[in-house]
């Protein structure tokens, strides 16, 4: 399958809504006294057993955010035909997690993030959400996730319900090559 036609096929289903969820890290990348330390410990998050099992917790419990969070924006949605596309990023640089989520018959808009899912989304996992705007370049934002930041893809819409990573698509080779 090729990543263009597949992702220009779910975006005509119709999204209304862009939101950022960021997940912070133990510590604000901002607190470290400078680059060489927030690098160092990004490395032994990677390299030592116990902070590796660590990040792993973080990235769990964030990811249980993030479906907790999905889940009562869906509940209370005007329409049973919701959707999203979710890119799930792993910023072991600074230590944090990003959900980039598109949204489709939920009727999320700037009022209801500041007032309701912002708020709650900082109850369940201490970060922030930030609406975004949609338009043609999402797309190709998508298609920089997932071939140049190897992020994973989260889809629900309706008959297409699964997880995708670059090698998911034939296309992977194309996008390598820049």
């Amino acid at each position: 399958m090729r990543f263009k036609s597949f992702i220009d096929d779910l975006l005509l289903q119709g999204f209304e809504s862009f939101v950022t969820l960021y997940f912070p890290g133990p510590r604000p990348s901002w607190e470290y006294a400078g680059e060489w330390e927030l690098l160092r410990e990004s490395l032994l998050d990677f390299t030592d057993e116990k902070r590796r099992a660590a990040q792993q917790r973080r990235f769990d419990r964030a990811q249980g955010c993030h479906e907790r969070w999905l889940a009562e924006v869906r509940e209370r949605a005007p329409s049973d035909n919701t959707r999203y596309i979710s890119i799930i990023e792993s910023r072991g640089f600074k230590r944090d997690f990003m959900f980039h989520v598109l949204l489709g018959g939920c009727d999320l808009g700037e009022y209801e993030l500041n007032g309701r899912w912002g708020p709650r989304w900082n109850e369940l996992s201490g970060g922030k959400a930030f609406m975004r705007t949609m338009d043609e370049r999402v797309g190709g934002l998508l298609r920089h996730f997932v071939f140049k930041a190897r992020c994973v893809m989260e889809v629900d819409c309706g008959t297409v319900q699964s997880r995708f990573t670059a090698d998911d698509f034939e296309d992977l080779e194309e996008w390598n090559r820049y």
